[in-house]
């Protein structure tokens, strides 16, 4: 598979992360009459970090500090009350009595969590090498919680009747700027940071939060530590690289209907930070023979929480040519609007939230002469789930969609359905992917909301949405294989064609109360089987072909005599170059404490996002919008399918027929 560069980024920054935090405490303790230490844990990776060393770079400020410290007047030094030894020479294995330990400066952590780490050591005779114990345990117990760069230690102080402080030096951050961003507003990327001046520096939740915002399309960003001039103060820079915002992109495919127009062809524009504050506008047509698409969303992030508010809009024209009797002039329309209001549940997107409501009418007329109109209003609940773990990955959304009697509908009902992939890494280069999606409601469904099945996203071998009912179920089973030989046939090749192996079940039912209820099982179930090869030749064109071989026998439902193999086939083209890179020359400076320094320690976050978008092999299309089929003609009328594009989809516009495959686990 292709190399990720991005999935190697994470431990660069993990460890660039801790080798900056070395650096930083080691600049902070300097100062410090050493009588403790605390010491990040060492992490060495030679290839990951500049040949120069963190001692290197901050040496001339350590050691300026230390000849400040040799100036430091005797009354300074700590004096316990004890006699010193013979030769008046001070030794750190010397005994004396301990009664209470103050713990100051402390103000993230309780005085509560750090008191069952001191009350060992009171009421004892101890020394200063037990004392450095105690210092690192308080160190460990705010490294363990992210505060990689504050400072215990014990400050100069006469020891009396057994009292003794120890003293918590807090990390702060210091100066914050921003450089580099030409498209991205800088008061939204601060708003997104969500640091100040002044606070506190937790490099778990800085590290997280760099990750959450690198997770977006519009940027990536590398945050630069340095020690600031204020003792235990951080800065904190943010370089910004930026693609430009358009792209625009071309598809075709055979996944349109018989009557309608079996290959279509599409063209999307869509910009991914339209103002400035992440917010994206999708555009996209798709034409066949006999139809035409029109769809428009645009989203915008409304808190710095990845909540996200959206609108939808949908305009489907069909025209049919039943090719039968006398030719009539058989149309349908429908036309949709829709809100979204999306909410991670958790900051690293694993869990995410949504609530939309939409509006269709939908149009059916034969000869110009309307012959039935549906107003459908839709209240849609669903929940995703999207979890990358050692042995692969998992998508799955759960949803319910209730049709209230609202603003004119005239259809009710209500709907369950679900979505599962799961991706299984295997060796050699070898993955298998499963999918289960179904659906179930005791009503009788208006036909955009009924279920389908057949086709290249369900099951292959037969024509698109060949069986369409208010309930009903898919199971898919795929295994993706290296080409044998390719590699050696034409290496560059061998990392972006993947061979695929797959078998397709469905079934789906309509209500009982629904006259003429198909109950014959055998012409309510599809199976199918194949073979096909997926191919990324470039970063900016994909395609996938299946072979699929119908086991079922469908031939009485098929609208024309079912083949022997059917063919299915997408192609998708970007045309815009997608190259993240520092636009902005100005630098701009948030937020200050009163000096700023800079060094050069680097910590650069992780980027999920781009490593599917650059280096996965998709199943089938990749545009920001669900492909958009139809049903056949019903007894009512025609009307097209639901070109809602809120439904069965995930946070950002993952179509759930899709499932990416991954070169590394992260």
């Amino acid at each position: 598979m292709m190399t990720k560069p991005s999935c190697v980024s994470r431990s660069i920054y993990s460890l660039s992360l801790s080798i900056a935090v070395g650096a930083m405490v080691v600049g902070s303790q300097a100062f410090l009459p050493v009588l403790a230490q605390v010491t990040v844990p060492t992490q060495t990776n030679p290839g990951l970090i500049a040949p120069q060393s963190t001692d290197d770079l901050y040496k001339d400020k350590e050691r300026a500090k230390k000849r400040e410290i040799q100036k430091e007047e005797t009354e300074d030094k700590i004096d316990f009350d004890v006699a010193a030894p013979e030769g008046g020479v001070y030794v750190e294995s010397q005994q004396f009595n301990v009664d209470h330990i103050s713990i100051e400066g402390n103000t993230i952590i309780s005085d509560d969590e750090i008191r069952p780490l001191v009350t060992e050591y009171e009421g004892q005779t101890t020394s200063l090498d037990q004392l450095g114990n105690l210092v690192d345990d308080i160190g460990d117990l705010y490294h363990q919680q992210g505060f990689l760069t504050t400072v215990v230690f014990i400050p100069p102080q006469e020891v009396e009747d057994g009292q003794v402080t120890i003293q918590v030096l807090e990390g702060m951050v210091g100066d914050i700027e921003i450089s580099g961003n030409k498209y991205y507003k800088t008061w939204a990327l601060e708003r997104n940071l969500d640091y100040q001046s002044g606070e506190v520096l937790n490099l778990r939740d800085l590290e997280d939060t760099l990750n959450q915002m690198n997770q977006q399309q519009q940027f990536r960003l590398k945050a630069i530590l340095s020690p600031g001039e204020e003792t235990g103060e951080t800065d904190l820079k943010l370089e910004v690289s930026e693609r430009q915002p358009w792209q625009v992109t071309l598809s075709t495919d055979n996944q349109g209907r018989p009557f309608i127009g079996m290959y279509r062809w599409g063209v999307g524009v869509s910009n991914v930070n339209l103002t400035g504050v992440g917010d994206r506008l999708f555009t996209q047509y798709i034409g066949a023979r006999g139809t035409n698409i029109a769809q428009a969303s645009y989203f915008r992030p409304i808190s710095r929480y990845g909540t996200e508010l959206g609108g939808t809009f949908s305009f489907s024209h069909v025209n049919v040519d039943l090719d039968t009797g006398p030719q009539q002039d058989i149309d349908g329309f429908a036309y949709n609007y829709g809100l979204v209001l999306s909410q991670p549940l958790m900051k690293d997107r694993t869990l995410v939230a949504d609530a939309g409501f939409n509006m269709r009418r939908v149009i059916s007329t034969i000869n110009d002469n309307t012959t039935n109109i549906d107003d459908i209003a839709t209240l849609v609940f669903g929940i995703n789930l999207d979890k990358v773990d050692r042995y692969g990955r998992t998508f799955a959304r759960a949803q319910t969609t209730v049709g209230p009697d609202w603003f004119g509908a005239n259809r009710q009902f209500w709907k369950a359905s679900g979505v599962v992939n799961r991706l299984i890494r295997l060796p050699k280069s070898n993955y298998l992917i499963f999918r289960a999606t179904g659906q179930i409601s005791p009503d009788a469904l208006p036909p955009a909301e009924q279920y389908q099945v057949g086709g290249a996203f369900s099951v292959r071998g037969f024509t698109e949405g060949l069986l369409v009912g208010d309930r009903g179920y898919t199971l898919g089973l795929e295994h993706r294989w290296p080409i044998p030989g390719l590699r050696y046939v034409c290496p560059w090749m061998a990392d972006r064609v993947q061979g695929a192996t797959f078998f397709d079940f469905g079934q789906t039912w309509l209500d009982d109360s629904q006259a003429g209820r198909i109950s014959d099982a055998s012409r309510t179930l599809l199976m199918g089987a194949g073979l096909g090869v997926r191919a990324q030749l470039t970063r900016l064109l994909e395609g996938f072909i299946d072979f699929g071989w119908g086991i079922s026998d469908n031939s009485g439902t098929e609208p024309n005599a079912q083949p022997t193999v059917r063919v299915h086939f997408g192609v998708t083209s970007k045309l815009l170059p997608e190259i993240y890179k520092v636009r902005g020359d100005e630098t701009t400076e948030v937020s200050s404490s009163e000096n700023s320094t800079e060094a050069n320690v680097e910590a650069e976050a992780t980027d999920a996002t781009e490593t599917d978008a650059q280096n996965a092999f998709y199943m089938g299309q990749t545009d920001e919008f669900v492909e958009t089929d139809f049903d056949p003609p019903t007894p009512e009328g025609i009307e097209p399918e639901s070109t809602d594009t809120n439904e069965y989809k995930s946070y950002d516009d993952l179509d759930p027929s899709d499932f990416f495959i991954e070169d590394d686990a992260r």
